[in-house]
C-alpha cells in the first residue's frame, strides 16, 4: 500500500508540474484531482472512486475534460522527449 501511495504521489507531482507549463483554464483543484485521476489510470487502478470524489468534490464526469487536457499534454511532452 505505501509503495503505491508513493507511486500515485510521484504520477501526480509530474502531471501537475507538466500542466503548470501549460495554460489551462481550469481552477487548480480541479487540474490536481485530473493528475490524480490520471496518475491512478497509469498505475492500472480505478481513476476515481466515491472516497475521492467526497473528499475532493468533483465526480468522474467533472474531471472527463481537464483529464483528457492533462493527457494530451503528457502524450505531447512523452513524444518531444523521444525526438
Amino acid at each position: 500500500h505505501s509503495h503505491t501511495h508513493t507511486l500515485t504521489h510521484s504520477h501526480t507531482h509530474t502531471l501537475t508540474q507538466l500542466t503548470h507549463t501549460h495554460s489551462l483554464s481550469s481552477q487548480p483543484s480541479l487540474t490536481t484531482a485530473g493528475c490524480v485521476y490520471l496518475a491512478r489510470r497509469m498505475e492500472g487502478r480505478e481513476g476515481w472512486n466515491s472516497d475521492l470524489a467526497h473528499h475532493a468534490g468533483y465526480s468522474k464526469d467533472d474531471l472527463r475534460e481537464i483529464v483528457m487536457k492533462i493527457a494530451g499534454i503528457r502524450e505531447r511532452a512523452e513524444g518531444s522527449t523521444l525526438k
